[in-house]
């Protein structure tokens, strides 16, 4: 066994046996602290990767127990209920293969599975959860202002638009029209024409 890992492998079982014997005596240290353990063998992959750099599969199952102890620990903090968090155990799993195919790029084959359960994992998360109804009455909400607001400031938009247009219009007309032109002077029997005015 290596050094290292006889180093975190020995505290644990310490650890495990002082919380077993303390649940024996009515302590439920056990019952409450219980998904530190697989959080613990999680970091132990986790550590053997990372010293070695040899098998990605320890990331994938380093991972995996990090959310699910993570998951289960949350739930006994604050009670959380699985039948609303069930798409979460997918959605591990997902993360798990994408983060050994982010140590590892030519493992394509751990790229698609990581996709489809991730995608799959926040797929029902979106629809089993209160988040599409949060979505839907906040979208229905706006709708609602739309309706109350927006309706009656473009009515008032649109004949303002108009009255602007017609007035433009008007004082285009009204630049645009022919000057008046005088009729020609008659021109008097005599032959002489009427002595025009200085200002003709």
């Amino acid at each position: 066994m290596a050094r290292r890992e006889s180093a975190f492998l020995g505290p644990l079982l310490i650890v495990v046996g002082v919380l077993l014997l303390l649940a024996q005596a009515g302590f439920p240290a056990f019952s409450v602290l219980w998904p530190l353990f697989p959080f613990a063998v999680g970091v132990a992959f986790m550590m053997r990767y990372w010293r070695s750099r040899e098998d990605p599969s320890q990331v994938l199952a380093g991972v995996l127990l990090l959310l699910i102890a993570g998951l289960f620990q949350l739930r006994l903090w604050t009670g959380l209920r699985f039948s609303d968090h069930w798409p979460f155990f997918p959605l591990a799993v997902g993360l798990a293969f994408l983060a050994r195919y982010g140590v590892d790029r030519d493992d394509r084959e751990s790229l698609l599975p990581g996709v489809l359960a991730t995608a799959a994992g926040v797929f029902f998360y979106f629809f089993s959860s209160d988040v599409f109804g949060w979505m839907l009455r906040g979208f229905l909400r706006l709708v609602a202002v739309v309706l109350k607001v927006g309706i009656p400031l473009a009515l008032i938009g649109w004949g303002a638009w108009i009255l602007l247009r017609r007035n433009s219009e008007l004082r285009r007309s009204s630049t645009t029209m022919p000057e008046k032109i005088e009729p020609p002077r008659q021109v008097e029997a005599s032959g002489e024409e009427e002595p025009s005015s200085p200002g003709d």
